[in-house]
């Protein structure tokens, strides 16, 4: 196993796969939505890179406190994947508004149907970005039926990096523009795979040995 840290070589590289995988899950994402929203929806091209825990926080916004929603899953198969999709206030907001009447209210009081609208459209982006990442490997992963957190921007990313007791260093994040006709959503993917499924993504574009190229 190869460790990317300090390796700039290696870590374009992985940039460049990551790119690739970013593009066949956002194309794939924003069909499912567009079925969703009965309505034409583009996505930008997507800005994925590998980023320490760090970096992590400022992806979604420069204040730790600010209140988001969390869709979160988690692999099974062929390897253990924690996966978090996050959109802030005026994205979520935007977002409901396009699929209900009404009022939407502040994030913490979201009724129990405004949550599983967020749950459905979460779960698209997720499972092809799942599907993207098997498409690559040849890895067979299977997501599990994600979960809802509204919280604050730190607490929802202190829980992911520490889930079961491991700390994560580094993970896959995904930025992408949602966008319609009369609405712009920015929405932030992060992948947390192992290092064996990184190994695996970067064989299949460059083949057994890379690490050594």
């Amino acid at each position: 196993m190869h460790d990317f840290e300090g390796d700039d070589r290696l870590n374009q590289m992985l940039r460049d796969a990551l790119q690739e995988l970013g593009n066949i899950g956002v194309a794939h994402s924003a069909t499912a939505l567009s079925q969703i929203l009965n309505r034409k929806v583009d996505m930008s091209v997507p800005r994925v890179t590998l980023v320490r825990v760090e970096e992590m926080y400022k992806r979604i916004s420069n204040n730790p406190g600010e209140v988001v929603v969390g869709i979160a899953s988690e692999t099974l198969g062929d390897g253990k994947m924690d996966l978090l999709f996050i959109l802030d206030e005026p994205s979520t907001k935007t977002l409901l508004s396009a699929l209900r009447a009404g009022e939407i209210p502040p994030l913490t009081d979201l009724a129990e149907l405004d949550k599983e609208i967020l749950v459905e459209v979460g779960n698209i982006i997720l499972l092809h970005c799942v599907s993207a990442m098997n498409t690559f490997t040849g890895l067979r992963l299977y997501p599990m039926p994600p979960s809802i957190a509204v919280d604050m921007n730190n607490a929802i990313i202190q829980h992911m990096i520490n889930k079961d007791g491991e700390y994560k260093r580094h993970m896959i994040s995904v930025e992408v523009d949602i966008f319609t006709e009369t609405m712009n959503i920015k929405g932030v993917v992060f992948m947390f795979p192992d290092q064996t499924e990184l190994d695996k993504l970067m064989e299949q574009l460059y083949g057994e040995g890379w690490d050594v190229i």
